[in-house]
């Protein structure tokens, strides 16, 4: 049986990729939750901004009077480790229903994502994840250290102010 896709409860981050709809600007933002009740309200606060997956009319068919959202300046997506989703204490039903694999966590799989040399022992390896950026080197580097972890991921992609420069809209400030 097809359902059709509830396109306002997927984010747009999923469906399209932003570069290819003229968004050549990118923001990224790495949050640490270090309190679940002031995390929830964070991200009740925001999820009203995120960008989702509905359609854009085009501006022909804005100019014939098609309904939809418009295309937005800046678009933005948020996205959660499952230690973030620990830290937002989100019920454990759920957590028990999330893949293996996001649970374990790129740096626990680094084998199979061809980051670490399978051949070498850990003390070989020595600092494998070198390449990596700094924020997820230091991310379940097992120290017991919660506040090296990134729990939270906030996407944002920009459209340029005006067309043929290299400046991106304001919005993305």
């Amino acid at each position: 049986m097809k359902r059709p896709l509830n396109l306002e409860d997927i984010q747009g981050n999923v469906t399209r990729a932003y570069g290819r709809f003229s968004f050549p600007f990118a923001r990224y933002f790495f949050l640490n939750i270090a309190s679940g009740e002031e995390g929830r309200k964070f991200v009740d606060k925001v999820r009203r901004q995120v960008t989702t997956s509905a359609r854009w009319p085009s501006k022909q068919e804005l100019e014939a009077g098609v309904v939809g959202p418009e295309k937005p300046q800046c678009t933005m997506n948020i996205a959660f480790t499952f230690f973030g989703m620990l830290k937002l204490e989100i019920p454990s039903r759920t957590m028990q229903g999330m893949p293996f694999e996001f649970i374990e966590g790129m740096k626990a799989r680094a084998f199979m994502l061809g980051d670490r040399d399978q051949t070498e022992t850990s003390e070989e390896a020595g600092n494998w994840d070198k390449h990596w950026d700094p924020i997820w080197q230091g991310n379940r580097a097992g120290d017991g250290n919660d506040a090296n972890n990134v729990h939270m991921w906030i996407s944002l992609n920009a459209q340029l102010k005006t067309p043929g420069t290299d400046e991106p809209v304001d919005a993305l400030e």
